[in-house]
C-alpha cells in the first residue's frame, strides 16, 4: 500500500544538509544583490527563489526551508511585518536582513520572530557562518540523528493518538536500538499503560512537588520499563492526582527526559490546557492527529485556529491523518482545502488493527509485521530519522573546513 507523505515540518533534525531559501521584501535590486551573495558560496548546497507575499512557499522537499526577508527602515513595524510571513510559511528559520547595523535593530528583529539577523551589505563570512550552522545542525540522511521530542495531540477522541505513540516508539526503538521514552499527559485516560499492558506504580504525579526540582534521579524513579525496551512516564493512577501536574512540572520533565533519552514521545491526550502548551514548547515538534470524519476535520480547524493565535514561534506543527482511506467521501484533498494546510503524513486504515483493539484492548501486540498500519508508522519513523537515503561514504569535513570551502578559500 502506498503511504501518502507530503514532507514533515517536524523532522527538523533529520533533513538533508541542503537548503531551500526564499527571498522576500526589499526592492528587486536588493534581492538581486542578496541572490548574488548566495551564489558566491560554494556550500552548503542550496536552492534560491523569490516570493512576493505571505502564504507563498517552495514545494515540500527534504531541503531545510529558510526565509530571508529584507526589512524596511522602521524597526517598530517589523513585528507586524514578520508575523504574517512566519505564520504562513512553515519555515525552519527566518533570517532578517537589514541595513541598520545596531544592537537595537538586532533586538527588534529577534523580538519580531527572526532566528538570525544579517546586515547589508552582506559580509560573506557572516552569511556562510549562518547558513552552514543550519546545514550542520541537519546532517544528511544516514548520519546519527540528535535527540528529539515529538508531541501528539487531538481534540477529538477516538482517532488513535495513544496507539500511534506506542507504535512510533516501538518503531524508533527497533530501528535505532536507542533509548525511547513515552510520556502520558492524557492525565485522565491513562491510555499508554493500558496499551503496553504495564502495571504502573509510579507516575508523573511524583514529580509535581513544587518544593523540589525535577532531576534525573527523581525522573528515573518515576518511570517504568517495558519488555520492548520502551520507558514510560505514566499518567497518575487516580484522576484527581492529574490536577497536581503543573505546566512548570511538564516543562522541566521534558527537559530532563531529553538529557536521559534519545527520543521522547508525548501523548498530550484530548484536552488542551496550559500543560499541553508547555509540552508543545518543550518538544518543539507537534503532530495533530485527525481522521476523515466531519467532526474530526471541524475539531482540527478549531485546533489550528488556537495554535495560530498562540503564536508559538519555535514550535513546528504537522497534520497526521490516521485511518486513511483513499476512497472515503471526506477525501484528503477536501481536508487540505478545508484546513488550508497540507497533511504531512497518512496512516492507512487497518481493519485488522481495529479488530485486535476491540478484542484485546490494543491493536499492536497481535499484528503481523506486514500490517499496513505498522508499515506506515515505520515509514514515519524512518522519515524522522532520515534513513531514506544513504551517505556517499567517507567522513564529512568539519564545520571550519566547510566554512573556508564555502568562501572559496
Amino acid at each position: 500500500m502506498t503511504v501518502q507523505h507530503n514532507g514533515l515540518n517536524t523532522a527538523r533534525h533529520t533533513r538533508h544538509g541542503s537548503l531551500n531559501i526564499s527571498l522576500a521584501g526589499g526592492s528587486p535590486a536588493q534581492r538581486a544583490t542578496l541572490r548574488e551573495s548566495l551564489a558566491a558560496l560554494s556550500a552548503p548546497q542550496m536552492q534560491v527563489g523569490e516570493i512576493s507575499a505571505p502564504g507563498q512557499a517552495p514545494p515540500h522537499s527534504d531541503a531545510v526551508r529558510i526565509l530571508m526577508i529584507i526589512l524596511d527602515e522602521e524597526p517598530d513595524l517589523w513585528e507586524e511585518e514578520l508575523r504574517a510571513w512566519i505564520k504562513s510559511g512553515g519555515w525552519f528559520q527566518v533570517a532578517a536582513v537589514t541595513a541598520k547595523r545596531t544592537p537595537e535593530a538586532v533586538r527588534s528583529a529577534l523580538r519580531a520572530g527572526a532566528n538570525e539577523v544579517l546586515f547589508m551589505p552582506l559580509d560573506p563570512l557572516d552569511l556562510a557562518r549562518a547558513l552552514l550552522k543550519i546545514s550542520e545542525s541537519h546532517p544528511g540522511a544516514g548520519e546519527p540523528a540528535g535527540k528529539a521530542a515529538y508531541a501528539m495531540v487531538s481534540v477529538s477522541g477516538g482517532v488513535g493518538v495513544s496507539s500511534l505513540i506506542v507504535a512510533l516508539g516501538l518503531a524508533l526503538r527497533r530501528l535505532t536500538q536507542k533509548q525511547v521514552a513515552l510520556v502520558d499527559l492524557g492525565l485522565q485516560a491513562c491510555s499508554l499503560a493500558a496499551i503496553l499492558d504495564l502495571e504502573t506504580i509510579h507516575s508523573i504525579a511524583e514529580l509535581a512537588d513544587p518544593t523540589s526540582s525535577v532531576d534525573s534521579i527523581r525522573l528515573e524513579s518515576a518511570t517504568c520499563k517495558h519488555a520492548s525496551g520502551l520507558y514510560l512516564l505514566s499518567a497518575p493512577e487516580r484522576i484527581e492526582d492529574g490536577e497536581m501536574v503543573s505546566p512548570g512540572t511538564i516543562e522541566a520533565t521534558i527537559g530532563v527526559m531529553l538529557q536521559l533519552f534519545d527520543f521522547v514521545l508525548i501523548d498530550c491526550g484530548h484536552h488542551v490546557n496550559e500543560g499541553s502548551v508547555a509540552a508543545w514548547e518543550g518538544a518543539g515538534n507537534v503532530f495533530y492527529v485527525l481522521d476523515q470524519s466531519i467532526t474530526g476535520v471541524r475539531a482540527a480547524h478549531r485546533f489550528l485556529d488556537l495554535f495560530d493565535r498562540l503564536n508559538l514561534k519555535h514550535v513546528s506543527l504537522d497534520l497526521l491523518l490516521n485511518h486513511y482511506r483513499p476512497a472515503h467521501a471526506v477525501s484528503l484533498e477536501k481536508i487540505q482545502a478545508a484546513l488550508h494546510r497540507p497533511v504531512a503524513f497518512c496512516i492507512p486504515h487497518d481493519q485488522a488493527a481495529l479488530a485486535a483493539a476491540e478484542a484485546q484492548g490494543d491493536g499492536l501486540s497481535s499484528l503481523a509485521p506486514s500490517s499496513p498500519m505498522l508499515l506506515a508508522v515505520e515509514r514515519l519513523a524512518e522519515t524522522l530519522l532520515g534513513t531514506s537515503a544513504a551517505l556517499n561514504g567517507g567522513r564529512p569535513p568539519g564545520v571550519f573546513s566547510k566554512l573556508l570551502s564555502a568562501m572559496g578559500r
